[in-house]
């Protein structure tokens, strides 16, 4: 490998140009997100007779739902001062500064507090730190906005119904917002699928309340701050930036107007839900309250205990609970209310739901629950230990418990009181079903390695795909010659493809690297102009023919400049990582190289070689 020697670097126009100009090829599977803009009032916790009194959201109804249980982040950072610096930061908190400047020591902590309040007069703001990308997907990757991230630990579900709201001083300014967390199911903190631009409207001032005009995300809520700035609440469905079944753990803000912008973000959803069991009458009822809507460390406790109440009842802070029917009790409804309770920092964020076990006689009685502890009939049911998606994705171990029903008997091994159609009790229990083992099925390779066990929709089992490398090549063609149009402007060319095939769902994780080797635009000679080029390379997904160019993966750009000599000599690389989900199916990667010269003259104008020390790698974590 060639070293790269810089006679002299002028590394104010390196950065200065390499920041200015935008890449302008098509987003990373982003679109706009559609807003609540009708039907929405705000309740308040306090009457504002004046600009500095505080405005305490109570609540936000849409429709007849009303939404009060409120999450907020447990942790802050200033991932990206923007290019006015530190000075331009403030907390604010009615007329009164808390913190004025975002290089003190406390300032994480009183940032903190005012995305953890719920009076909107306390507030981050910034006077600049942002440029104007708004609705630009293409240019979040290349602004040098600032950027304000949200850590929530534990993450925070996101639930059917939910939604999100984001206030803004004025109405005038756009945010960027991206959501990360676990994907449903579990594995690793990833983007989540979400992002959206937040729309402004013109400057707002005074205590107004109208729903959003057209092109426009924020109500104006009929609030405002010490300055008379109207306060801007909008709103969005939450799964539409993080899926059902998905953990929140971090959200990014990106300042995308140039005057930043002024304000917080609050997620607001149901965490407990109605249930709806069915027990036997002389039998005991175990079950759980708790389920895939409530983050980890949740604590619950019960309001009112079952009516009527029974022999016996016991509920622990976990959700689990035990009843047991009274001698003589004759059937029917069992009720008792619930309250779930969120771990700190809002563990004073709860929600109430019902239970509802209805006891049924006779001797052919259907023992069901809704929850993942109490007993099912003539279900499949399976335990899957998740793995370290990335790390050890061959430790997947699947118990199998394969149901056969005669009429409506239960039959039991190792119990007398069979509480489903099979019944396996006991201490390390197992099941072993022959078909699955090495000497029949192919995708059991043996060994001490265990195996995912997949069911489809008809209950048929089989053992799933292993996890592991798709395709790993280098020197993958001919190095590729992409010149920038005659005015430096940006121009792009296929540089290889490569085809995959997924067996089943995946995620798939997708790295490479380029080498990038500069010259002038015919190519004779050394760069040494002193301008700033920037090489780009990203890709495209197709269908093994095909691409896909509408939307494009994996930007990352490379800048280069020389002055006054022409013996620096060598590659450049680029290169990028990351993890998309795929169907199963034929898939290709289409790689491109794309150069940019600032779009200024012919003297601008400039080439790359792209390959020539080039890798590819291809994973497949089946889900």
């Amino acid at each position: 490998m060639r070293l790269n020697f810089f006679c002299r670097l002028n590394l104010e126009l390196f950065f200065t140009i390499a920041l200015f100009f935008s890449f302008t090829i098509s987003a990373l599977s982003q679109s706009q997100a559609n807003s609540i803009r009708t039907d929405v009032t705000f309740q308040w916790l306090d009457v504002q007779a004046n600009n500095n009194q505080p405005a305490t959201l109570e609540s936000i109804t849409i429709g007849t739902e009303v939404y009060d249980i409120m999450a907020v982040p447990s942790a802050y950072e200033l991932t990206r001062l923007g290019p006015d610096g530190h000075g331009r930061n403030e907390i604010r908190h009615g007329n009164v500064i808390i913190n004025n400047n975002s290089s003190n020591v406390d300032w994480n902590d009183d940032a903190l507090k005012s995305f953890q309040d719920r009076d909107l007069t306390h507030y981050f703001t910034s006077n600049h730190n942002g440029d104007d990308i708004c609705t630009d997907f293409a240019a979040v990757a290349t602004t040098d906005s600032q950027i304000q991230t949200l850590r929530y630990s534990p993450g925070i579900p996101s639930n059917e119904g939910g939604i999100i709201a984001i206030t803004e001083r004025n109405s005038n300014n756009c945010f960027y917002i991206s959501f990360y967390g676990e994907p449903s199911g579990g594995g690793p903190e990833v983007f989540l699928g979400g992002d959206t631009f937040v729309l402004p409207n013109t400057t707002q001032s005074g205590p107004l309340f109208n729903a959003p005009p057209v092109g426009v995300d924020y109500w104006n809520s009929g609030r405002v701050v010490h300055n008379n700035g109207t306060i801007g609440i909008a709103i969005f469905t939450l799964e539409d930036l993080a899926p059902v079944g998905s953990v929140i753990t971090r959200v990014d803000f990106t300042a995308s107007s140039n005057d930043h912008g002024d304000g917080k973000m609050l997620i607001l959803q149901r965490y407990a839900s109605s249930k709806n069991e069915e027990g036997c009458r002389n039998n005991t009822f175990n079950g759980t309250v708790k389920d895939s809507s409530s983050p980890a460390g949740s604590t619950f406790t019960v309001i009112s205990p079952p009516d009527p109440a029974g022999e016996s009842f016991t509920f622990s802070s976990n959700g689990d609970y035990t009843y047991t029917p009274s001698p003589g009790f004759i059937g029917g409804d069992v009720v008792f209310e619930y309250e779930i309770c969120l771990p700190a920092p809002n563990d004073t964020t709860c929600d109430r739901e019902v239970v509802t076990i209805n006891f049924q006689t006779g001797a052919a009685c259907v023992c069901s629950s809704g929850n993942a502890n109490a007993p099912n009939v003539g279900q499949l049911k399976i335990i899957k230990f998740k793995s370290a998606i990335m790390n050890k994705l061959n430790i997947l171990l699947i118990l199998v418990l394969f149901v056969t029903t005669i009429s409506v008997a239960q039959v039991g091994i190792g119990t007398t009181n069979p509480q489903e159609t099979l019944h396996v009790s006991g201490v390390n229990s197992t099941v072993r079903v022959d078909g699955l083992n090495s000497s029949s099925h192919s995708r059991n390779l043996g060994g001490s390695t265990n195996y995912n066990v997949m069911v489809d929709s008809e209950g048929t089992m089989t053992l799933g795909k292993q996890s592991g490398e798709l395709l790993s090549v280098s020197n993958l063609a001919s190095p590729v010659v992409v010149q920038t149009l005659p005015d430096s402007g940006l121009n792009s060319e296929e540089l290889y493809t490569r085809n995959f095939v997924l067996e089943e769902r995946a995620l798939v994780v997708i790295t490479f690297y380029v080498a990038v080797d500069f010259k002038t635009y015919d190519g004779t000679n050394m760069i040494d102009d002193g301008r700033a080029k920037v090489a780009h390379n990203y890709f495209y997904l197709g269908d093994g023919t095909t691409a896909d160019t509408t939307k494009s993966y994996g930007m990352t750009s490379v800048v280069y400049s020389n002055v006054n000599c022409d013996t620096a000599t060598g590659y450049i690389y680029n290169s990028r990582s990351m993890t998309i989900a795929l169907e199963a199916g034929t898939h290709s990667i289409h790689l491109q190289g794309a150069v940019y010269g600032g779009g200024l003259n012919s003297d601008a104008a400039f080439s790359a070689s792209f390959g020539n020390g080039d890798r590819l790698d291809i994973q497949a974590i089946y889900l």
